[in-house]
């Protein structure tokens, strides 16, 4: 978190004096996912949430099209798998179903360029550029169900998520999106789209073991992060 600040900062610094400066803050919900295909579970998207502050300094050639708009965000991502394993262990026939959820905290540094269409107070734009995440802390929820021979199976496991050595805290990938402008007093009012892609495979485990009846999943080297973001936020112009 504090590089984060410090990049922050370094923009803060730099283009203040070379065209308009805007500061303001951002939030909204994520559909998430990973990249990751597992033969025997399925995966669904999981609904999550963002927010934080963002920025946007004017560059000094065509500063009222062409701009950088870092974003310091809050991001809870991640995706839910749903899994089934049958068998007989010599003594009785089994058969579990279950869905596992994995909830992660990611603190990104978002750092797009901005292209602004259409008319002064109104018009949409374009963003596109590199981001950089932290992955700070997760969750690992799992409900499975299922018999064991004429015995109910029912387990349930809601813990924080332990790292292991084979995970990756440290996120990079590109966002691009869409977004919706209006001035409305001092600032502009947005509406925003985005679409992150992670390019680092950040998650070891997929499910962990339930029991003696399911031995777990690990994703290998396929778990990226993939993030679609819907966001209003508020700009406040300071001056140029």
């Amino acid at each position: 978190m504090r590089y984060l600040l410090i990049l922050i900062s370094v923009f803060c610094i730099q283009f203040p004096s070379q065209g308009q400066v805007s500061l303001g803050a951002k939030g909204g919900g994520n559909v998430s996912w990973l990249s990751t295909s597992i033969e025997d579970v399925s995966q669904a998207p999981l609904l999550g949430v963002h927010g934080g502050v963002s920025a946007q300094f004017g560059l000094p050639f065509l500063h009222h099209r062409l701009s950088v708009q870092p974003d310091v965000m809050y991001s809870r991502q991640g995706s839910s798998f749903n899994f089934s394993e049958s068998g007989h262990d010599g003594f009785a026939a089994y058969n579990v179903d279950g869905r596992a959820v994995m909830r992660t905290d990611f603190f990104n540094l978002m750092v797009p360029f901005k292209l602004t269409m259409g008319l002064e107070r109104i018009g949409y734009y374009f963003l596109a550029g590199p981001y950089a995440g932290y992955w700070s802390s997760g969750r690992m929820d799992v409900e499975a169900t299922g018999n064991y021979g004429a015995f109910p199976i029912n387990v349930t496991q809601d813990a924080s998520y332990e790292f292991e050595d084979e995970d990756q805290r440290l996120d990079i990938g590109v966002t691009v999106g869409v977004g919706y402008r209006m001035t409305v007093g001092p600032g502009d009012f947005l509406v925003e789209v985005r679409y992150n892609h992670g390019f680092v495979n950040n998650i070891s485990t997929a499910i962990p073991p339930v029991g003696q009846y399911f031995q777990g999943v690990d994703f290998g080297e396929n778990s990226a992060n993939r993030v679609i973001m819907l966001s209003l936020g508020y700009l406040v112009h300071l001056g140029r």
